[in-house]
């Protein structure tokens, strides 16, 4: 009978341990009635947290390609402090030209009297295996979710994995800002709406006037925009390879023997300065126009135009008109990278950068890359910003270990 009686216990025990208990969180579809009043200031913290993801996605011949389609809203209290915050579970993805990835989401915000506080964002599920937002469960230390995932024998179909489990995330977890992705956010630009803009042509005005707003101009530049002594660069400083590529076909027959890969010169145009191509200053295309791949600091600081500005984009644009061309900066690249992508010039890399380059050239025709630029200075004393090297997009394993470098 004792048997029995502690076969029964222990029985109920692994039932109990196993089996998850707590207080039932609904997600709704869409913002309850509770909380229409915080309409606004939901959807401007749903921006806020993913608006660099998209910003991030792939840009090719078939424009920006992120997407986001928010499931679901929760409202729970995480940090026991009597007011409810906000959970969003979110589909994200970066798909262009039918290939992509995407996954599942959860953005939380701490509820601060009624003003939500991005905490962050975190992937949590895949196309093999996601959170089920319809029954969740909260307890003193956890948040408990049915998952599904693919059955290995392979009876799922591609659409729907069906083998259940559980999954707990930790309260203390959604408190911590180390357990969520890395997605960087400009929080002053993000707030400030679709009209801000800071004219780079007044800074100084310009520094007084966002003053008021407790904005910090000289903080936004110094993390987005290339500075040489305390003077923004403008985007013509940095030249990259056209939407017809004229200009470094240009180059390319020039200076570069018919036996060199063009794939190669046209991404890796550090391996040839100083050798190949041992002229820096402008030259004169075959079409009758000055052309330039690299530009002199001396000539960089006279380049201006009417329209040059920071958008809340975090790009520094100029011109408004059909040939509207931007930057940003990405990420600082260690210098002796910078000198050994570029071997043979006899300079020093003294300033190197990741640089996000866009070139719109009418309607809807437009041209992004990502372009390692070095300024280097040179025996004679000048100094020169050259493109080094070109990549097709962030996924490139060189850049991601830049923005791990980074953080």
């Amino acid at each position: 009978m004792k048997k029995i009686i502690y076969f029964v216990c222990f029985i109920l025990v692994f039932y109990l341990i196993l089996e998850p208990s707590g207080k039932k969180v609904i997600f709704n579809p869409e913002i309850p009635n509770d909380y229409s009043d915080l309409i606004v200031e939901i959807e401007k913290v749903i921006d806020l947290g993913t608006r660099d993801f998209l910003k991030q996605s792939a840009f090719n011949e078939f424009g920006d390609c992120g997407y986001r389609k928010i499931n679901e809203y929760g409202f729970i209290d995480i940090n026991n402090d009597g007011q409810k915050d906000l959970i969003v579970n979110m589909f994200m993805s970066q798909m262009c030209g039918g290939s992509g990835s995407g996954g599942q989401y959860l953005l939380v915000a701490l509820n601060e009297n009624d003003s939500f506080e991005l905490k962050g964002i975190k992937q949590v599920g895949y196309r093999g295996d996601y959170l089920d937002t319809e029954q969740v469960l909260k307890n003193d230390n956890f948040l408990i979710f049915r998952n599904f995932s693919y059955h290995l024998d392979g009876r799922d179909p591609m659409c729907c994995p069906s083998k259940e489990g559980i999954s707990r995330i930790t309260l203390r977890n959604l408190l911590n800002d180390s357990y969520y992705d890395e997605i960087e956010y400009s929080k002053p630009l993000a707030l400030l709406g679709n009209s801000f803009r800071i004219d780079l042509n007044d800074l100084t005005n310009e520094r007084k006037f966002y003053e008021e707003s407790a904005t910090d101009v000289d903080w936004l530049l110094n993390k987005l925009a290339w500075q040489y002594k305390d003077q923004v660069l403008h985007p013509n400083c940095f030249k990259t390879e056209w939407i017809s590529s004229d200009n470094i076909e240009e180059y390319y027959q020039r200076f570069i023997d018919s036996e060199v890969d063009w794939e190669d010169f046209s991404k890796n145009l550090g391996k040839f300065w100083g050798k190949e191509i041992n002229i820096y200053d402008p030259i004169q295309a075959s079409w009758g126009e000055e052309i330039e791949l690299a530009v002199s600091m001396e000539n960089c600081l006279k380049k201006k135009t009417n329209y040059f500005w920071l958008g809340n984009d975090g790009q520094i644009g100029s011109s408004m008109d059909k040939d509207l061309y931007e930057y940003r900066i990405l990420s600082k690249v260690p210098l002796e990278d910078c000198q050994n992508l570029a071997p043979h010039l006899p300079g020093k890399c003294i300033q190197s950068n990741l640089m996000r380059i866009v070139e719109h050239g009418g309607g809807s025709l437009s041209w992004g890359s990502y372009v390692i630029y070095g300024l280097f200075l040179m025996p004679e004393g000048k100094e020169y910003i050259f493109p080094l090297k070109t990549f097709e997009s962030e996924d490139d394993k060189y850049i991601k270990s830049l923005f791990k470098l980074n953080q």
